[in-house]
């Protein structure tokens, strides 16, 4: 049975131009999770060729981590930091914390642990800056750390999607040239060198949504940050918070029990705002750009953008665009090009599209936050609806596991498609018998 047992081997590392090629073996049935034709490569846009294989290493394991899990895999790696040797039993016991029905197995078989309890400066710090409210409220809570800005092409933002791409650093640049702080932009495919359809599909009994989302997008992003927490000597590293304390039952990747348990070369991460609410993380945003006088950019559009920073049109614009209007701001300055008349129309919006369980608590808050200052928005045409909108009777709708075509484009949900959850049968019984 040696010959069926699932093994990793990280063969070599090497750094070419500032990115690095990773080559490894995998045996025991693996196949069908991984993209061997296509393996992990990283590019940064500093030079990484002095950092040490063993901080190299980290991505490369935080890309498959879940995946090392739950199919028993014993993976072998001759170098590799001892905080994250540390961390890797530590994710562990996140993730059977978070999904209990889960086996939450596999072995990190490491030659040498290497040290780097010394590597960090005190207070230098570094972050997430994707340009939406949850990160612009990070960074109105610790700009006076001028937190090194971290970006990674690849994540959100597929590798196909140039235009949005340049949109985000273009906008991550110009915010950091405000506060005097360094941005670090990083191309990954590490979305593509496993197979997350494939994963999806054999653990749809314990995933809610899907394999990028539930499982793998938090410890792979702060994989990533591992060489330039080295190569910067960054002691903290936050992660901001997509949730908060307040929504309960949610499974995402990306959560206190797992980011913070992630540490290498000396350097902790913070899981950062969890304790506000979306609204709150606005209030805080506009509260920081009244005090500093300069314009802060959000751009959370969740459409396929282009050119445009943000559509204006999807629902996560228009919450954040109300959002705005309940701290009594004007949402062009910051970043949304809507006119009154244009959002006269969101209530239409609301009336005929599905909104997430999540979502409506937002939109509730939004409503409360402006029925405390009912007599100020009662002189608001353009908004006063919204005061006495029933979202109780909105379109609910939940999560759905997606899948993804392999050039990264999002195929429709298979949970109201038969034909794609038939094929997607047939593959689970002759891959996963």
């Amino acid at each position: 049975m040696e010959k069926d047992k699932k093994i990793i081997k990280l063969k070599k590392i090497e750094v070419k131009n500032n990115t690095i090629y990773y080559d490894y073996d995998i045996s025991g049935n693996l196949n069908s999770f991984f993209n061997l034709d296509n393996k992990l490569s990283i590019k940064y846009n500093l030079d990484i060729s002095d950092i040490p294989e063993d901080i190299l290493a980290i991505p490369f394991v935080t890309g498959i981590l879940p995946m090392i899990y739950l199919e028993n895999i014993t993976i072998y790696i001759n170098n590799l930091d001892k905080d994250f040797c540390d961390a890797f039993e530590n994710l562990r016991k996140g993730y059977n914390q978070m999904l209990p029905k889960g086996n939450w197995n596999g072995k990190l078989i490491v030659k040498n642990k290497i040290d780097h309890q010394d590597n960090p400066i005190k207070n230098k710090t570094s972050m997430f800056y994707s340009g939406g409210v949850d990160s612009n409220c990070t960074l109105a809570l610790h700009a006076s750390e001028k937190p090194e800005f971290i970006l990674i092409w690849g994540s959100d933002i597929l590798q196909n999607n140039q235009e949005s791409w340049e949109t985000a650093k273009s906008i991550a640049s110009e915010t950091a040239d405000l506060f005097d702080i360094n941005t670090n932009f990083i191309s990954s495919n590490f979305r593509f060198y496993i197979n997350e359809n494939a994963l999806t599909t054999k653990y749809r009994d314990l995933l809610p949504v899907s394999w990028w989302y539930d499982v793998q997008h938090g410890v792979a992003l702060l994989g990533h940050v591992a060489p330039i927490a080295y190569k910067k000597k960054i002691n903290t590293h936050y992660i901001p918070s997509s949730y908060s304390i307040y929504d309960k039952n949610i499974v995402c990747a990306s959560c206190p029990i797992l980011d913070e348990k992630m540490k290498f070369c000396g350097c902790h991460v913070k899981h950062d705002g969890f304790e506000l609410t979306r609204l709150q993380k606005v209030k805080k945003i506009c509260e920081f750009q009244e005090k500093i006088n300069k314009k802060i950019i959000m751009r959370v559009c969740c459409t396929e953008r282009n050119r445009e920073i943000n559509c204006c049109r999807c629902e996560k614009c228009y919450r954040t665009i109300c959002e705005i209007i309940a701290c009594k701001k004007n949402p062009v300055d910051f970043g949304f090009g809507i006119t009154k008349k244009e959002i006269k129309q969101i209530k239409k919006y609301l009336k005929t599209s599905e909104l997430q369980g999540t979502t409506i608590r937002h939109w509730k808050e939004i409503q409360k936050q402006m029925k405390l200052n009912s007599k100020y928005f009662k002189n608001k045409k353009y908004i006063k609806w919204l005061l006495n909108f029933n979202f109780d009777k909105v379109h609910k709708k939940d999560f759905k596991k997606e899948i993804w075509d392999e050039n990264g484009q999002k195929i429709e949900s298979y949970e109201n498609n038969n034909y794609i959850l038939n094929i997607l049968k047939k593959i689970k019984r002759i891959l996963f018998k």
